[in-house]
């Protein structure tokens, strides 16, 4: 194939389109190219073949809106047992080193700094849990 059987084949693609009109110049090229006629040819039948093909369809008989938030209600609450997992990790960590803590305080005979210690925790732990219940509620959206 030729650059100017190239050059006809994509004008003829515009033409078929609707974007281009058939000029005397195309015209009289494609009498004498074998070529680009049957291109435009096959490019017709296309059309003819893909016109069956173009029918209404109603895409509400094909998906089923209830579906659709059965799914998302499915992944909203694989995405809360998660994050739940995931503050319950944190809690449990937070608990282990405070009785760590403690628990080293009393092993090494340090009595007053256990009670120091314990009066922190019962005092500050309030206000800690404050800001996670903030966090909480701006993560949720409340």
């Amino acid at each position: 194939m030729s650059e100017c059987c190239k050059k006809y084949e994509a004008d003829l693609i515009d033409i078929y389109y609707g974007e281009l009109e058939m000029s005397d110049e195309i015209k009289t090229h494609l009498e004498e190219c074998d070529l680009c006629a049957s291109y435009l040819k096959g490019l017709e039948e296309v059309k003819s073949d893909l016109s069956l093909l173009d029918s209404d369809i109603n895409i509400d008989n094909i998906v089923d809106e209830t579906l659709i938030r059965k799914a998302f209600a499915a992944v909203d609450k694989k995405t809360e047992k998660k994050n739940r997992f995931f503050d319950l990790a944190i809690f449990l960590s937070i608990a282990a080193v405070i009785i760590a803590a403690a628990l080293m305080l009393a092993y090494k005979g340090y009595g007053i700094y256990l009670i120091y210690f314990q009066a922190a925790v019962f005092f500050l732990a309030p206000i800690g849990l404050l800001g996670v219940i903030k966090m909480r509620q701006f993560k949720e959206g409340v």
